[in-house]
């Protein structure tokens, strides 16, 4: 330790306290304009200027301290511990506390490279680039196709079916009813028996001598009433006729025969 140890200026408590820093320039000398931010390492009682030990710093700083370009500052205040500990640390050029011709504690402080304080600082270990791991790509999900709601279809209720009514339209014109075809009937065809038949009474038959003879005798003939008379005289010409009508068909069978 090269630097003269503090005198404070008045009496009272002082304390002393040291604090580890990494330069800004670890090839320049440590200083309050070339320090970073500062790591509170001890406090002792007393206005004196000493050296740190590797277990302060390892207990004190929350990362290994290794390798070239580390500083020591040390203040020297009025006051105890408390002076230090209840307050942040320093970080340039954020001083927190005050100079005494400020109106603060301070009196004295000093700065020295790390070497001067704990000898030779380890080297750091060799770091090594860790591969990088290509992360796997997170399958995307597939989205979910939309359901699209079938809408519901309600079946309408069947329309009733008209009741019928008993009210006669006057206007409307009745349906004409199907006229039956009139079915036409054959005309029977006559036999030679019956042409012969219908032909024998139209015929006229002759008189004979004894048609002529009755006939003369009924009209010579009085008696207590005509009527009955010409009643008789038209039986008398009836079988006359069927008598004719008998010989006249008897004629054609006597002819094939001779």
């Amino acid at each position: 330790m090269q630097s003269a140890q503090p005198k404070p200026t008045r009496g009272g408590q002082t304390t002393t306290a040291a604090y580890v820093y990494l330069k800004k320039d670890a090839k320049a000398p440590a200083s309050w304009e070339n320090s970073t931010q500062q790591y509170l390492v001890a406090t002792w009682d007393g206005a004196q200027w000493r050296n740190i030990t590797w277990d302060q710093i390892r207990d004190a700083v929350p990362f290994e301290v290794c390798g070239p370009g580390w500083g020591v500052q040390q203040d020297a205040a009025y006051g105890g511990s408390q002076v230090f500990t209840d307050s942040d640390a320093p970080h340039y050029p954020d001083g927190v506390l005050k100079w005494v011709n400020q109106g603060g504690p301070l009196f004295a402080a000093d700065h020295w490279d790390l070497e001067e304080q704990v000898g030779a600082v380890p080297a750091c270990a060799p770091t090594y680039p860790t591969p990088t791991q290509s992360a796997t790509p997170t399958p995307s999900a597939t989205p979910t196709p939309s359901v699209t709601p079938v809408p519901t279809v309600t079946p309408e209720a069947p329309s009733p079916a008209p009741a019928p009514t008993d009210v006669v339209d006057d206007d409307a014109t009745p349906t004409p009813t199907a006229t039956s075809t009139p079915v036409a009937t054959p005309a029977p065809t006559p036999s030679a028996t019956s042409e012969v038949l219908a032909a024998g009474p139209a015929s006229t038959p002759t008189p004979t001598v004894r048609s002529e003879v009755l006939a003369a005798g009924a009209l010579a003939t009085t008696g207590s009433t005509a009527l009955p008379l010409a009643i008789g005289a038209g039986v008398l010409v009836a079988a006359g006729g069927v008598l004719l009508a008998l010989r006249n068909r008897r004629r054609p069978s006597a002819g094939s025969d001779a």
